[in-house]
């Protein structure tokens, strides 16, 4: 589909496609069958968008085919009602041929009048003048005025004869709200003539709002545009029918057919508004570029429509309910899954409380999140809500069916030619390798091996299973090309996240190798999973050991995969453990370590572990002490265990985001807490400071471990006999 699809007003009847036409010929009978010498004032009501300049264009065409003459007039660019009729007089004397140049002697002098009114009330030799003209003048002038305006409309009566003089005014609703009284009773009063037609398009609710902010002593609104339209008549609603074959229209007359066998599908979800039609479907027309880069099998295009619907209706709203992931499950598996409690009562769906508070548009909203609740589950296996929602604008370097076809092709190459292959599609366009390409050619090519596997799995035929085998082994090598050979684990380009889906994904099917070509890929898995660790730098490597800990162990991967999960958890314990060491020698290392914050998870699980290789391993344990021994020397060594004992102190008695249980086993460690008290204490502190480790040091000791172990330096003893601390 391209974005071709014009916004204009229809011309004539046989453009109609929504049933307009009828309702416009009607209207046009109606005041070519009227008597001669009649007049009558037409409302044509609808809402924005819906069709009324079509319905009035047609019946102009057809009143014209008659005989009859038509003015068109657009109120909303004029800035009061005496430019209204100006206007409006003009144009039908240019429809006569009527000279305007003999009516208008009057209203020259009158217009003299006022600008020699102005001029007088800056120069005050000239006001006596004015006002002795003004009192000889203004009389003979308005009754002058009156008498060439009646002759002007005896003219244009005895031209027209028995045709009929039709007013088409568009756009009431845009009219000013203080100048529409004005602008309805000069169509009303002014202009009201035998075989004068007036037909006014506008949207009565948007009229009626503006009427009851002007003036009260109008009256009710609705009662004020019964007085001036005798003849009010709304735009018929289409049918589902016909939307669906204007809809087909719009769409065949600048689509492609699957563009519009989808629209087909959506015709019921679309609104029945002909110009948000036409906007929605140029909107979608600008998205066929980037859709043709996606498979069917990754996208299906009525969801995605249905999501872009609901964003191009609701901006505000949709962006709101994307973020709230409850929402979003609600509306990916709540058809699914079923939104009946056990009670019998229906649950409140989240989307709820995005849903505007206008009751039309609030049900709309509702309407759309309905439809997307009852889309297949499998809409969203490679794209949810928020990701199909951001599409236009997050557009990916990869979709499923570019990668796909980048297997296909690998697998029909050569060997030579298959680097070659993938550093082509990975590269940016200077040439290097584009890091934002890789990591998201490497979340796809992960998913799309997972549903492959998961395919193959369901095969039945053999030698379907085994080429099936064959597609993932490629796509194995393929990660290890990536990630080893061209070094992007190594580089940084992929990390700790790209590793864990590699490793997931290994470890989802560890079990499978039940025949012999299950257990070759088995063993490349684990050797690609191994191997992509070693290449890790070590602080990746250290970033893994809290994912590596939470690791399920009722869930049996097979004494294979077992054993290798518990070679990375030590590796990044060891990883771990220096990094905590290099922090120790840091201005405010330990720091890091209050609390929840970013990038802190991995260290906080190996310093504060009974278990971790900084109090077990001989070497790490070794080094941890020597560091604690060089406090007295080195502030900032000094300063870290200060906050380390701290820490530790605040976890064995309170826990806190520290695991209580580890904490105190870490302080029942006697050379370990000796250490570490030691080396706070190293330096004189603060008599405050002081004030508050003293109270820590007490509600560890003697409860929690033994006083021995938290030896007092010669300085806080003497600030005891100072008498700094209150006594116990």
């Amino acid at each position: 589909m391209t974005a071709s699809i014009p916004d204009a007003p229809l011309g004539t009847a046989d453009e109609d496609l929504l049933n307009r036409g009828p309702f416009a010929l009607g209207l046009a009978r109606l005041i070519a069958d009227a008597p001669s010498g009649s007049t009558l004032r037409i409302g044509v009501f609808g809402g924005w968008g819906e069709g009324k300049t079509s319905v009035l264009h047609i019946m102009r065409e057809e009143l014209k085919k008659r005989g009859h003459l038509g003015v068109w007039l657009v109120p909303w660019v004029t800035d009061n009602s005496q430019e209204i009729a100006q206007w409006l007089t003009t144009a039908i004397a240019t429809q006569l041929g009527i000279d305007l140049a003999e009516f208008e002697s009057a209203k020259n002098i009158a217009k003299l009048m006022k600008n020699a009114g102005d001029i007088a009330e800056v120069d005050p030799r000239l006001k006596a003048l004015h006002a002795l003209l003004e009192k000889g003048l203004s009389g003979r002038l308005e009754g002058k005025i009156q008498r060439q305006g009646e002759a002007l409309a005896l003219r244009i009566e005895e031209l027209l004869g028995d045709r009929k003089l039709i007013v088409f005014v568009d756009d009431v609703d845009r009219v000013r709200a203080d100048l529409v009284p004005n602008l309805l009773l000069t169509l009303r009063e002014g202009l009201d003539r035998p075989n004068f037609y007036y037909v006014l398009a506008l949207d009565p609710e948007v009229v009626e709002r503006g009427l009851s902010q002007v003036h009260e002593g109008w009256g009710t609104s609705r009662a004020f545009l019964e007085k001036i339209i005798e003849l009010p008549r709304y735009l018929p609603t289409p049918s589902p029918e016909t939307i669906a074959t204007y809809i087909d229209s719009v769409a065949n007359a600048a689509g492609s057919s699957e563009d519009r066998e989808t629209l087909r599908a959506l015709s019921t979800a679309l609104p029945i508004n002909p110009r948000k039609i036409k906007l929605i479907l140029r909107y979608f027309a600008t998205l066929n570029r980037m859709l043709k880069r996606f498979g069917a099998f990754e996208l299906s295009r009525r969801t995605f429509y249905l999501v872009q619907l609901l964003r191009f209706e609701f901006p505000l709203e949709s962006g709101e309910l994307v973020r709230d992931s409850k929402a979003v499950n609600s509306l990916q598996y709540g058809g699914f899954l079923g939104t009946v409690g056990g009670t019998g009562a229906p649950k409140p769906h989240p989307e709820e409380q995005y849903a505007p508070t206008d009751i039309r548009q609030r049900r709309r909203f509702m309407e759309l999140c309905e439809y997307l609740r009852q889309a297949s589950p499998e809409s969203w296996v490679y794209y949810d809500l928020a990701s199909q929602a951001n599409l236009p604008e997050n557009e990916p370097s990869f979709s499923y069916q570019e990668v796909s076809n980048l297997v296909d092709g690998w697998e029909a190459s050569t060997p030579a030619k298959r680097p070659k292959l993938i550093r082509g599609a990975l590269r940016r366009k200077g040439g290097r390798l584009d890091s934002q390409k890789i990591r998201e050619f490497w979340a796809i090519l992960m998913k799309l091996r997972e549903v492959h596997l998961s395919g193959v799995i369901e095969t039945q035929v053999e030698e379907a299973v085994k080429k099936g085998m064959k597609t993932a082994s490629e796509m194995t090598t393929i990660a290890d090309l990536v990630g080893i050979e061209f070094g992007c684990f190594a580089n940084g380009d992929l990390g700790p996240n790209e590793w864990v889906s590699l490793l997931q994904v290994s470890a989802r099917w560890a079990r499978f190798a039940l025949f012999d070509y299950y257990e070759e890929e088995r063993v490349a898995e684990r050797d690609l999973v191994k191997r992509s660790f070693e290449e890790l730098p070590s602080r990746s490597k250290a970033d893994l050991f809290t994912f590596l800990s939470l690791r399920d162990p009722e869930r049996n991967l097979g004494a294979a995969f077992e054993a290798l999960l518990e070679e990375f958890k030590g590796a990044a314990a060891l990883e771990a453990a220096n990094r905590v060491l290099g922090l120790l020698n840091q201005e405010a290392g330990l720091e890091i370590l209050w609390g929840e914050k970013p990038g802190s998870a991995s260290l906080k699980a190996v310093v504060f572990s009974r278990s971790s290789p900084l109090y077990e391993n001989a070497d790490v344990n070794r080094s941890f002490l020597d560091i604690a021994a060089t406090a007295g020397q080195d502030p900032l060594v000094h300063a870290n265990f200060l906050t380390l004992f701290r820490q530790l102190a605040y976890g064995a008695t309170t826990g806190g985001s520290y695991s209580r249980d580890e904490c105190q086993k870490i302080v029942q460690l006697a050379p370990v807490i000796n250490a570490i008290w030691n080396a706070a204490v190293a330096r004189p502190l603060n008599p405050r400071v002081a004030g508050s480790l003293r109270e820590q040091r007490a509600a560890i000791a003697p409860g929690i471990t033994p006083e021995a172990n938290l030896p007092l330096p010669t300085w806080w003893k003497k600030l005891e006999e100072m008498g700094f601390f209150k006594p116990d």
